[in-house]
């Protein structure tokens, strides 16, 4: 049975702008991707439709559930060189990192609606007030408990990053983040445009309250707009939390019981 799941019309045409960029700026800035050797989707919870997602034809609409302290690990080009994916931020806030180069933001929903929008960054420090790094391809739950890293809003830094024909759009620089301690900030309504290739790190910061001290207590939610077939956002996430978070839906969404401490990207 064909079945085929999109994102909104608006978000598609965004998707057709991003493509229209001039293919200079759209040239790879080549560096050494240090992906996750290990990489684990524990906590992240993906469905499709209200249920279980099922391989389509073409591209479909996946919803993906972060816990909190969730993340997404950076991905070699072996998971990722057939997925040009888009994501759309609807619940929470995120860091957001990339290794490799044409990835694309477009800051605070759809391009166009709201001039002039730019995108806040963060930088990560320890709880003794340090700057502190996260490293590439590594799991931030190696890092010892007085160094886990908080990610802070950072006025000093911009998105370095080109403007296309929709000036709102920002194609980033992947040598911003060489320092393995900025990110960007993603909020709702936020989209990001990821060709095929590309390694990313998205990490769940939503606070319960702003005012405390710690990062990611709460949950967030994207939708990816993906291959609909043996995605690996998808699949990861259905391997690593087939036992150890037993799923039910509930009012039109899924719900996990975690048997164990989730996983911590901060």
């Amino acid at each position: 049975m064909r079945r085929s799941t999109t994102l909104p019309l608006a978000l598609t045409l965004v998707l057709v702008a991003m493509l229209g960029f001039a293919p200079s700026m759209l040239a790879q800035q080549e560096g050494k991707v240090i992906p996750d050797p290990d990489p684990s989707f524990k906590d992240i919870i993906v469905s499709c439709n209200g249920g279980r997602c099922e391989n389509v034809e073409g591209m479909q609409t996946y919803t993906f559930d972060f816990l909190p302290h969730s993340y997404i690990p950076e991905l070699g080009p072996e998971w990722t060189d057939d997925e040009a994916i888009v994501v759309l931020v609807q619940e929470g806030t995120l860091a957001f990192r990339v290794q490799t180069g044409d990835v694309i933001v477009d800051p605070q929903g759809i391009a166009g609606d709201q001039a002039g929008n730019e995108i806040t960054m963060l930088t990560t420090f320890a709880n003794d007030g340090n700057p502190v790094t996260v490293p590439f391809g590594q799991s931030p739950t190696t890092v010892p408990d007085d160094q886990q890293p908080e990610y802070i809003v950072d006025p000093t830094k911009a998105a370095d990053c080109s403007r296309g024909p929709l000036q709102d759009l920002c194609l980033l620089n992947p040598t911003q983040f060489a320092d393995q301690m900025t990110f960007v900030q993603l909020e709702k309504d936020d989209i990001v445009y990821l060709p095929s290739g590309s390694t990313c790190f998205i990490c769940n910061v939503t606070d319960t309250n702003p005012n405390d001290q710690e990062s990611g207590d709460a949950p967030a939610k994207v939708l990816v707009w993906a291959p609909g077939t043996e995605f690996s956002w998808s699949t990861l996430s259905q391997q690593d939390n087939s036992l150890s978070m037993p799923i039910t839906q509930e009012s039109g969404r899924f719900v996990g019981w975690m048997f164990n401490p989730g996983s911590r990207c901060n």
